[in-house]
């Protein structure tokens, strides 16, 4: 029942930018709901360390929640996130259009193009990470949520 995370949108944003100028990655495609997030990002050629980037996304996105609330706001994020790699552009748009879809399956608008905090509004879209892979997953869905 929390919405921590549309409340705090800009905290996310500011989390997510300041791990993406230490660590760069793509964001192909994402959704941000009140107590959840769901991304496909793409890294680096032979880069596959993930978890450092989710991780500072949550350790500055908590920062970001503490300082607008004045407090310490407890326990946020769940201890763990679900992630794996996307294999080829069929999965990749299928996950696409899954994450996109995500607010409407959880009744909180009638059409995806109605939530404000999704990729489903960038035009193009981002194209598919490319086939040949040198060292782990260049592309991968993730899943992290609010506790």
């Amino acid at each position: 029942g929390s919405s921590l995370l549309t409340d705090h949108i800009h905290a996310f944003g500011e989390a997510m930018r300041h791990v993406r100028a230490k660590k760069p990655f793509a964001v192909d495609a994402w959704v941000v709901l009140p107590d959840h997030v769901h991304a496909i990002w793409t890294l680096p050629e032979g880069d596959d360390d993930y978890a450092s980037r989710w991780r500072g996304v949550k350790i500055g996105f908590t920062k970001g929640v503490h300082k607008a609330l004045g407090h310490e706001p407890g326990l946020i994020w769940e201890p763990l996130f679900l992630s794996r790699p996307v294999r080829g552009e069929q999965e990749h748009l299928e996950l696409t259009d899954y994450i996109h879809q995500n607010p409407v399956r959880h009744a909180l608008c009638r059409e995806a193009v109605d939530w404000l905090w999704s990729s489903i509004h960038r035009i193009p879209p981002p194209p598919p990470p490319p086939q040949k892979r040198k060292k782990g997953p260049q592309a991968l869905s993730l899943r992290g949520g609010i506790a």
